[in-house]
């Protein structure tokens, strides 16, 4: 293959590549978007006594979400893999006890004061939404989405019905995203890294941060 060719073939993938985690990092944003329409404040989406789910009682919005996390933590085991068709036994990651922790923090602090920790739950994930959707300071964005992102899967995997899956992509796909920097690609970071990268050659503190972060 010729350099030209070869240098062809490489502009069209690296192309390819970047249209590739530009189009991932806006689902992923329109994912996290649609995360908010259910517990939009002031009421977040809960019943008019801000009533907590239990494991008997189902309200609604963040308050059936955050009380049914409360009473169903304590057991939680990941990468569940059942190899019995392999001949083997199955397999899991035993991580009770964090579980059992999270579940303090929510009975002792979250839900005690729910009336401005909800605030900051929805406060965090419109920070998320904005950051990964529209490609602005995206390093810092899915950062703070694989750190919330991780959060939903010790969380919610307690819960019956959910798939553990579920939240291990998300967790990994957020990280993908801080790992590409993927606003660089059809994002607002495109146009703010190159700029950031210039000022911070002349010393400009600032000017390196935002160069890392997007």
């Amino acid at each position: 293959m010729s350099a030209s060719s070869q240098t062809l073939t490489s502009s069209w993938e690296t192309r390819l590549a970047g249209y590739g985690v530009g189009i991932a990092r806006i689902v992923v944003g329109l994912l996290w978007f649609s995360q908010l329409l259910w517990k939009l404040p002031p009421t977040f989406g809960c019943p008019s006594n801000f009533q907590f789910s239990t494991r008997d009682v189902v309200t609604s919005g963040l308050c059936d979400w955050i009380g049914r996390e409360a009473a169903y933590a304590g057991t939680l085991k990941i990468f569940n893999l059942d190899l019995h068709l392999l001949g083997g036994t199955s397999f899991a990651i035993d991580i009770s006890p964090l579980s059992a922790l999270y579940g303090a923090f929510l009975n002792g602090f979250a839900l005690p004061n729910f009336g401005w920790f909800s605030w900051v739950i929805f406060a965090m994930e419109l920070f998320i939404t904005v950051t990964v959707l529209f490609g602005l300071l995206t390093r810092l964005g899915a950062l703070v989405g694989t750190l919330q992102a991780a959060n939903l899967t010790i969380g919610l995997l307690p819960v019956p019905g959910e798939w553990e899956w579920t939240y291990i992509l998300l967790t990994i796909a957020n990280f993908m995203l801080f790992a590409t920097a993927a606003g660089r690609y059809l994002g607002v970071d495109a146009l703010l890294h190159p700029r950031a990268v210039e000022r911070a050659k002349t010393g400009n503190k600032f000017a390196r941060l935002v160069a890392l972060l997007t």
